[in-house]
């Protein structure tokens, strides 16, 4: 009998930012978005086309603008995503909103709190987060790899409306996908967590900007929400 070999989780971040229409796009950012990860990038993709070396990608794209990106993949050395870039899509009603994907190897909470710090300096975030996941899972979806000839991933607008504590569509009134060990919040997302009845402990402090949940903070929100919002709590690496 043979056995696959596990795959290592791996930390998930993701970033939601507007970009203006007519704004060229700032590929020295997504570089050094780059290098705060583990991984070196090796091989870009815009819009889908075929692969190009990492030395290409400003000479070959400048002047290129947000409205003209569909997707920006960049991958590692084993030929998997580490960083995605695209449109954020129609569940959350705006054209200009963008969500960007890292993924590291490192799995580790203050690393990926340090990561995420570095990267709100580079973005002008309206939401983000950041999870462990395990290797069986698709860092895109976060939805476990499904095995099998026919398998596929099909997303569409109400499942991702439904993935959400609070809308998508409303980003600017404090949207709010989950609860994961680190978060981004705007000022309106205390409101919304009172308006939706999830119950933080006081030791959480002022909820909005770098949220990061203790370990002990955790234990106390699982506790008290995983009735209502079991299925919106991500603390482990699912």
């Amino acid at each position: 009998m043979f056995f696959s070999k596990r795959k290592p989780p791996v930390c998930v971040t993701k970033l939601y930012f507007d970009c203006p229409l007519g704004e060229e796009v700032d590929f020295s950012v997504v570089k050094s978005a780059l290098g705060e990860l583990a991984e070196p990038a090796v091989r870009y993709a815009i819009n889908f086309a075929q692969f190009q070396p990492m030395s290409t990608l400003h000479s070959s794209n400048a002047q290129m603008k947000y409205e003209d990106l569909e997707d920006l993949d960049i991958v590692g050395q084993d030929g998997k995503s580490i960083l995605s870039l695209g449109r954020a899509g129609k569940a959350f009603r705006a054209d200009t909103l963008y969500e960007c994907v890292l993924v590291d190897s490192q799995v580790d909470t203050g690393a990926s709190k340090n990561l995420f710090e570095r990267l709100l300096s580079l973005f002008d975030v309206k939401y983000g987060y950041s999870r462990f996941l395990g290797g069986d899972f698709l860092p895109a979806t976060e939805e476990k790899m499904k095995t099998g000839l026919f398998s596929s991933v099909s997303i569409r607008v109400g499942m991702v409306e439904d993935a959400w504590m609070v809308s998508p569509g409303e980003m600017d009134s404090g949207a709010i996908k989950g609860l994961y060990p680190i978060n981004f919040w705007n000022k309106k997302a205390e409101t919304k967590i009172k308006e939706i009845g999830l119950i933080l402990p006081e030791s959480c402090g002022e909820l909005s900007g770098v949220v990061a949940f203790s370990a002990q903070e955790q234990k106390q929100i699982i506790a008290s929400n995983s009735k209502k919002f079991g299925r919106h709590i991500h603390f482990g690496t699912d």
